[in-house]
C-alpha cells in the first residue's frame, strides 16, 4: 500500500477496526478466507476509489482524506499479507517549495488538517509539526469512535459535512457538557475529561450523544457544517428521526 501520512493528529481506532469486522463478516458469508477476500473483493473495490492527497516538499504522501479506512486497510494488509494498492488524487503539490509555503498554504488556504483544540493560535509551520509521521503513531480519541458510531446510527454520514467534522462534533459537544451529563448518569466518574476507551461503543453513550445533537444548539452546528442543500435535507431528515 502507498506509504500514506496522517493530516490529523488522532483516530477513533473503535470506529476504523469497525471496517475490518465488516470485511471479516463478509468474506465469511462469500465462504471466503480473508486472505482470498482481499485479494480478490477487496483489491478491486479498492481499484474504484480514490484517495485525496497532497505531495509535502518531500515528496511523501499525506492523505486528505480516509483516515479510517486506511488503518483498517492497513491491519487486515497485516493480518493477511496482502499487499493493497489504492489510486491516488493529488490535489496539491509542494515538491520543491519550503516547509513554511507548505504549511500556510495548506492550513489556510485549502484549510486542511486536523490538529485539535490545543492547536489554536499555534503557527501553521507549528501546527503540521505536530502531526504523527505515521500511522503507528496516530493517538487513539474513542469519542471520535463514538461520534462516528452515533452517526451511523441516526442515518448520517461524515460525507455530507465539512472536512473532521466528527471531531469538530466532538469538541463541541464536550464543550456542551457531555462528559457532565454522562457523570449524571452515571456512566462516567464525576469530573472526567476524556472518554475511556472501553466506553467508545457503549450503547448508553451513544444514546447520550444522539440525544444531545437532536438539542437546538448542536442541530444547528450540524446544519452549519452541511455540505450542501441536498446533503442539508438528509441531515434534518435524520435528526427529525427517532428510533
Amino acid at each position: 500500500m502507498t506509504e500514506f501520512h496522517p493530516t490529523q493528529r488522532s483516530i477513533g481506532v473503535t470506529a476504523a477496526l469497525l471496517h475490518l469486522e465488516e470485511w471479516r463478516a463478509d468474506a465469511a458469508s462469500r465462504h471466503m478466507s480473508l486472505r482470498r477476500y482481499a485479494e480478490t473483493v477487496m483489491s478491486d473495490a479498492l481499484s474504484k476509489r480514490d484517495v485525496p492527497v497532497v505531495l509535502d516538499p518531500d515528496g511523501r504522501v499525506l492523505n486528505t482524506d480516509a483516515h479510517h479506512r486506511i488503518y483498517a486497510l492497513r491491519a487486515l494488509q497485516h493480518e493477511t499479507g496482502v499487499q493493497l494498492t489504492m489510486p491516488i488524487h493529488v490535489i496539491a503539490d509542494y515538491r520543491g517549495r519550503s516547509r513554511q509555503a507548505f504549511a500556510e498554504d495548506f492550513v489556510h488556504r485549502l484549510g486542511l488538517g486536523w490538529f485539535g483544540a490545543g492547536a489554536s493560535g499555534r503557527r501553521a509551520s507549528a501546527r503540521m509539526a505536530s502531526l504523527p509521521k505515521s500511522y503507528a503513531t496516530l493517538r487513539d480519541d474513542p469519542l471520535r469512535s463514538s461520534v462516528g458510531s452515533t452517526f451511523d446510527a441516526m442515518g448520517l454520514s461524515g460525507k455530507m459535512f465539512t472536512e473532521y467534522v466528527e471531531f469538530k462534533v466532538g469538541a463541541a459537544l464536550v464543550e456542551r457538557g457531555l462528559y457532565a451529563r454522562l457523570s449524571a448518569r452515571g456512566l462516567l466518574p464525576a469530573g472526567s475529561r476524556r472518554l475511556p476507551a472501553a466506553h467508545a461503543s457503549a450503547a448508553a453513550v451513544l444514546v447520550e450523544i444522539a440525544a444531545m445533537l437532536r438539542e437546538p444548539e448542536m442541530h444547528r452546528f450540524l446544519v452549519e457544517h452541511a455540505r450542501g442543500a441536498a446533503q442539508l435535507a438528509q441531515i434534518e431528515s435524520a435528526l427529525a428521526a427517532r428510533e
